[in-house]
């Protein structure tokens, strides 16, 4: 190597030692002594909730027989189901196991009609269980890429939540599918349905109304079944009164009274809403429940006490009002 080239060679190394020291300090972050990035969103002060906003007390929790409970829904006679595992179990308020079904794949949300049937989403489909466990349908999937999120209905009309394909499908109580609600070209706003996740939740209003979460755009959602919107509400943000992160609320339910009964991930907390969307108080927050946890799946009773499903401590919380 000639002298020449190796002072070539020396320079060409020092410019590029002298390019690398200033970008380290033109890019470096200036967050002073601690290093702590302001623009990092520390959500800890929103896990602590003023105890004036709280009208929930623990009534008691009850351990659920299965390894991965995905979902949970209340008979009319007051009977818990818990899906979960290739299984559902029915157990009475003590946690007894009174019945289990054994379903062909996991059932990762359920429905129980008034007649006592049981409807079950697998995958891309809904299967239905007479009150001995006898498999009675098992309904042709809309879309053979589709996912049930949720289940819900009322006399005539059931109600199913896919969310790979963001729409709320319509069908008679026995399978035959009449349409659906959401996504389509010709809609925009509220009725636009945005998941970024597999969190997506539909309770019926009536035979013709239903309420359904809209994650993407922290909204909840009521429209009939003609695929109109009535209305909806909701706040971008991790106050107390409004839902943040990717996809919130992740469930809903709604109490006898007409209000909403909301559940979160990120900010793990339930809610009490009314049925204008007007915040009205906490059932509980996330001291509660396990850190980070997620799936809350979400029941009300004829008293209005609040069955949340906590997935990770496969664990049922019974909130009861204060007021009661």
């Amino acid at each position: 190597m000639n002298k020449k080239f190796s002072r070539y060679l020396f320079l060409a190394t020092f410019v590029l030692i002298l390019i690398y020291i200033a970008s380290e300090q033109l890019f470096k972050p200036r967050f002073g002594a601690s290093d702590e990035n302001p623009y990092n969103l520390n959500l800890d002060s929103f896990n602590t909730i003023d105890s004036n906003l709280i009208a929930y007390k623990l009534l008691k929790k009850i351990k659920v027989p299965l390894q991965k409970p995905k979902g949970i829904a209340i008979s009319a006679s007051g009977y818990l189901y818990v899906s979960g595992d290739s299984a559902i179990v029915k157990l009475d308020f003590s946690g007894n196991i009174q019945q289990k079904i054994i379903t062909s794949d996991i059932p990762y949300c359920l429905y129980i009609h008034s007649d006592n049937r049981i409807y079950a989403g697998i995958k891309n489909h809904v299967e239905v269980y007479d009150s001995t466990g006898k498999q009675l349908l098992k309904w042709e999937p809309v879309n053979k890429d589709g996912f049930i999120s949720s289940i819900s209905g009322k006399n005539n009309t059931i109600f199913v939540a896919d969310a790979v394909q963001a729409l709320v499908y319509l069908f008679t109580n026995n399978g035959t599918f009449k349409g659906f609600i959401g996504s389509s070209d010709s809609l925009k706003g509220a009725m636009q349905i945005i998941l970024p996740s597999y969190f997506f939740d539909v309770v019926a209003v009536s035979d013709s109304v239903v309420t359904f979460t809209n994650q993407g755009k922290h909204f909840i959602v009521n429209a009939r079944i003609n695929n109109t919107l009535l209305n909806y509400w909701g706040v971008t943000s991790p106050e107390i009164y409004g839902f943040s992160g990717c996809c919130n609320p992740s469930h809903i339910a709604i109490a006898p009274d007409g209000s909403v009964i909301t559940s979160e991930k990120g900010i793990v907390r339930v809610k009490r809403y009314k049925s204008d969307g007007t915040f009205k108080d906490v059932v509980a927050g996330s001291g509660s429940f396990v850190p980070d946890s997620k799936g809350l799946d979400l029941a009300v009773d004829k008293q209005g006490n609040v069955y949340v499903l906590e997935p990770y401590s496969r664990t049922i919380h019974v909130f009861q009002p204060l007021n009661n």
